[in-house]
């Protein structure tokens, strides 16, 4: 019996989004580090270290700072059997 079957879904439908987004290495820094599951390893590892690793990537993404950096999304939509 196959993975999709034993699931009961009906389909599944799957695309990636590559985009390009402006904006401040700073505000990127904060959205990785603390809306990730990232943070939980880093506050599992030391909490003390968040800021600094928001800084380390910070840096990291700095040259993109203000330009065009490349962004991506895995947009995913499964339906199950009897789903309209």
């Amino acid at each position: 019996m196959s993975k999709r079957r034993q699931s009961r879904l009906k389909s599944i439908w799957m695309k990636a989004r590559n985009r390009k987004a402006n904006g401040c290495a700073r505000d990127a820094a904060q959205g990785l580090v603390f809306g990730s599951p990232f943070r939980s390893e880093i506050e599992r590892r030391d909490p003390s270290v968040l800021d600094r690793a928001v800084e380390a990537v910070a840096q990291a993404l700095l040259r993109w700072d203000g330009q065009d950096a490349p962004i991506s999304a895995h947009l995913v939509t499964a339906r199950t059997l009897g789903a309209a």
